[in-house]
């Protein structure tokens, strides 16, 4: 399947707000109550897409997550890359898990949320896997609010003649 194939089966889907097309790399902007489906909908078109990571970003008034996969990995020159962006307002920090979907998911949904706060509904083990057990509750080393590990890090140095 080609790029514009692969864009052609999301063009006019409900929730979808954004495409954007580089060469061989996609980015889908979705809105949350849809993102699960576009992640589904990567599987319907490749059964063994690959489900390469989650990154996320703290934008202020929202968290930005973008889940990242590959298409036609064994195809010589033509893999393509495409991301699923979804902006999460900071005041209702939650997803639906995709781990039901790609198990390899439940890694990057373990950090999103130690990381950044993000609630990962349905997941099937929300335990601590970055973090140590005292890291302090509701500090998110990712985030650059109030939540953010600010207070933390102006400690590190308390006492030091460089600091």
């Amino acid at each position: 399947m080609k790029v514009d194939e692969i864009i052609g089966r999301f063009e006019g889907k409900d929730g979808l707000k954004n495409v954007e097309k580089r060469g061989r790399r996609v980015w889908l902007t979705v809105d949350r109550e849809s993102f699960k489906d576009f992640v589904e909908e990567v599987y319907e078109i490749q059964e063994d897409a690959h489900f390469s990571v989650c990154t996320g970003t703290d934008l202020g008034e929202s968290v930005e997550l973008i889940y990242y996969f590959s298409l036609n990995f064994r195809e010589r020159h033509g893999e393509i890359y495409l991301g699923i962006r979804v902006s999460l307002p900071k005041d209702d920090l939650k997803i639906q898990t995709i781990t039901d979907v790609v198990k390899g998911a439940q890694i990057s949904e373990r950090e999103i949320q130690e990381m950044l706060g993000v609630k990962v509904e349905g997941t099937p083990d929300a335990r601590r896997l970055f973090l140590d057990e005292d890291f302090p509750e509701e500090t998110y080393p990712w985030r650059r609010d109030e939540k953010g590990p600010d207070e933390i890090t102006k400690d590190f140095h308390e006492g030091d003649e460089n600091g």
